[in-house]
């Protein structure tokens, strides 16, 4: 989206091009997903509920966009196509912008062989990112603060994932390589985050202490904090605790 730190490209009634940063403001559309993969999206969606969707970019086609709907008969996927003016479309309406698709099809079906009109998902938890329309909250080396929007360049990560459940997570996650992970926004503590990897339990572990975590050997859990070396943060259900590294493995479904 941004040709340097300063300017960003942008399109308005089907026209493209360069603006300065500091002349708009960033709104964030929890719908957008950005790089995630046709087969992610279909894990988030299976189990929401009839028209929750979400829009990301095309594996097949990079710079296009696909909307993935879950539907009655399970998720299906749209590809957004374009016209030689630039407006977006799925059928016959045309749009200026994908925000102007979204809203037409809350109210029109997107599928032609059945009834389905897109319904936003319903967060587990909602964290604004920023204090307001100019200012970021941000942090370096350990210091936490406030930064002029303008100042920075917005980079988007592939491991970050911003407002996805735990159980969302473990579904991403669960097949997997060894080591694979993600950042998420905190559930249970808005305004932090989560680090989710999965790992196994080799040996039943009982608590000697307070807060740490029981497991039986075979459960999964989801480690949330590594950040000690012998002693990890992790959740099974809704059980937290800290529990012994070295009873447990990467978790392979």
């Amino acid at each position: 989206m941004e040709d340097d730190s300063n300017w960003y490209r942008a399109e308005l009634d089907g026209k493209e091009g360069l603006i300065p940063s500091n002349y708009i403001e960033m709104k964030n559309h929890d719908w957008y997903y950005g790089r995630i993969t046709r087969a992610d999206a279909e894990k988030l969606l299976s189990n929401k509920h009839e028209g929750a969707f979400l829009i990301r970019i095309s594996e097949s086609s990079p710079g296009d966009f696909s909307l993935s709907v879950k539907c009655p008969d399970g998720v299906q996927h749209f590809k957004v196509l374009r016209d030689a003016q630039g407006k977006f479309f799925l059928w016959v309406v045309k749009f200026n912008s994908l925000n102007e698709l979204v809203e037409y099809h809350r109210t029109a079906s997107v599928s032609r062989s059945q009834d389905v009109k897109l319904r936003d998902m319903i967060p587990e938890e909602i964290l604004n990112m920023e204090d307001d329309s100019n200012w970021y909250r941000a942090e370096l080396d350990g210091k936490e603060g406030l930064i002029p929007s303008n100042y920075i360049e917005m980079k988007n990560h592939d491991w970050y994932y911003g407002r996805i459940t735990r159980a969302d997570a473990e579904k991403l996650l669960s097949n997997k390589h060894e080591g694979a992970f993600l950042i998420r926004i905190s559930e249970s503590s808005p305004g932090d985050f989560s680090l989710s990897m999965l790992v196994q339990a080799l040996y039943d572990f009982v608590p000697q202490e307070s807060g740490e975590l029981d497991f039986r050997r075979g459960d999964v859990i989801t480690v949330t904090d590594r950040s000690d070396e012998n002693w990890w943060n992790g959740e099974i259900g809704n059980r937290k605790g800290i529990f012994p590294s070295t009873y447990v493995t990467p978790y392979h479904s």
